[in-house]
């Protein structure tokens, strides 16, 4: 290899020239201009005069234990944290699958000859999956459920050639977070979102609010049931219906551990179906990483437009034994950046091989049971606390419960439960009537015993009964 080549390869910084050049060519004058659209206050400021002194390896792991010392865990608090990150029961063996070495590690298997063990396991998920979800085909994951929804929405858009001023809707009743990370994922590509209201006195969709945002610049509608409030959503199969006689997508948000008591949304006629899997074997790790769920029909312009990787079956060259690789790569990591369905990657296979386990570990009856108990544990609170503190105790809901407060009240009830070691999660007063209380999401899981509910549901009847008296 002469000089010149080695040269070819060799990396070089950007001169001032050409730093000034592509200034120019983006209209810009310093390099300062390409953050003009962050707020000021988020910005880092000038690097400080004097820094800290060095500290030793001891005392640098003392001092950050001292920060990650003031971190509550659910080992230590009594937590009904909830909101799509659940605080479930991790079997044993779970955890030892996903913590043998030929499974931990997320990297992508391109050597199938190599990666057979993984590649079956990560079939298994997908179809697991499907079976789940009543669709037929199956993503190995995406990152979380927001990525999956902004995923979703970008798919809606390719398989309906975007419509002329595309849109997606949105339900009003899902996670401020997931409505902010699809606006991230549709804006750029020019496909404007709308808000689809809901109807306080249910907490359901407004089916006619909902027909008002319909027309035919619609690519794609999302609906999650259970939603942000814990209600099932009844008329799901007459969203979906509406949706597709306007030639738009319908796609559910779902709760996978939900699926084993209501009805599959493939069966509802869903074109796409998303989720949080991080209840499927995977403690919530103080917000992640997380799995995100998605799975679609098995049409040829769905499967052609599905993000990230999907594993498929097949044969050895000999046709001696069943096989199992990377399928349809053209899809995305094989192809110019530009013209990727996804730019995915490595994903959370991790988490998928976890899921896995865990649902072969339950099988469907054995989900079926926990769903039920999670439902059971629901009523249970139900009863104690009343009608007047729920406002959707007639409503069908699953294993989160929405509490309300007076207004103004929920940083002293968050304290007040700190106190005596619980965990509750964070106000959404703002999404729930306007903002006229305070309303905070319960989540119940199985490892909370009835003296645990009991706990809650004492806390909280003190809490307002001296808030009221």
């Amino acid at each position: 290899m002469t000089s010149q080549t080695n040269n070819h390869f060799a990396f070089r910084a950007n001169s001032d020239e050409v730093v000034q050049s592509m200034l120019k060519e983006l209209g810009l004058q310093s390099l300062k201009d390409l953050f003009n659209d962050i707020p000021p206050e988020l910005k880092i400021q000038e690097r400080p005069e004097e820094f800290p002194k060095p500290h030793s390896e001891m005392e640098a792991f003392r001092y950050l234990f001292s920060i990650l010392s003031k971190n509550k865990s659910g080992a230590e608090f009594l937590s009904f944290l909830g909101s799509g990150l659940y605080d479930h029961y991790v079997p044993a063996v779970v955890e030892e699958i996903q913590n043998r070495s030929e499974f931990k590690t997320s990297y992508t298997p391109y050597a199938p000859e190599m990666s057979q063990g993984l590649l079956t396991a990560l079939y298994e998920y997908q179809s697991m999956i499907c079976e789940l979800t009543g669709l037929e085909a199956a993503n190995n994951s995406t990152y979380d459920w927001a990525t999956a929804i902004g995923e979703a929405a970008l798919m809606c858009a390719r398989i309906k050639n975007y419509k002329s001023n595309p849109l997606f809707l949105v339900a009003q009743t899902i996670l401020p977070e997931r409505y902010e990370t699809v606006l991230t994922y549709t804006e750029p590509l020019g496909i404007s979102v709308e808000v689809i209201p809901f109807d306080p006195s249910t907490g359901q969709i407004n089916i006619k609010n909902f027909k008002s945002l319909l027309n035919d610049n619609v690519v794609g509608v999302y609906i999650e049931t259970p939603n942000l409030f814990g209600v099932i959503e009844e008329k799901i199969k007459e969203i979906i219906d509406i949706t597709h006689s306007l030639d738009a997508l319908a796609v559910i948000g779902i709760d996978p551990i939900s699926l084993a008591v209501l009805e599959a949304p493939g069966n509802l006629n869903a074109d796409i179906c998303v989720g949080e899997g991080q209840a499927l074997g995977n403690a919530p790790n103080f917000g992640g990483p997380l799995l995100g769920i998605f799975t679609s029909k098995a049409e040829k312009n769905f499967i052609r437009n599905l993000p990230g990787r999907v594993i498929g079956y097949t044969k050895t060259k000999d046709g001696s034994k069943d096989a199992y690789v990377m399928t349809l790569q053209t899809r995305e990591q094989h192809i110019r950046r530009e013209k990727a369905t996804s730019n995915i990657c490595s994903n959370e296979a991790l988490f998928s091989v976890s899921a896995t386990a865990y649902l072969a570990l339950l099988g469907p009856k054995g989900l079926e049971e926990l769903a039920h108990h999670l439902m059971g544990r629901v009523g249970y609170i139900l009863d104690k606390l009343g009608d007047s503190a729920v406002p959707y105790h007639s409503q069908p809901l699953f294993k989160e419960i929405l509490l309300k407060l007076p207004k103004g009240s929920y940083e002293d009830f968050k304290n007040y439960l700190l106190s005596i070691k619980v965990l509750i999660g964070k106000n959404f007063g703002s999404i729930f009537n306007n903002g006229e209380n305070d309303v905070v999401v319960i989540s119940v899981s199985e490892k909370h015993s009835l003296e645990d509910l009991d706990k809650l549901t004492d806390a909280i009847k003190s809490f307002l009964k001296g808030r009221v008296g």
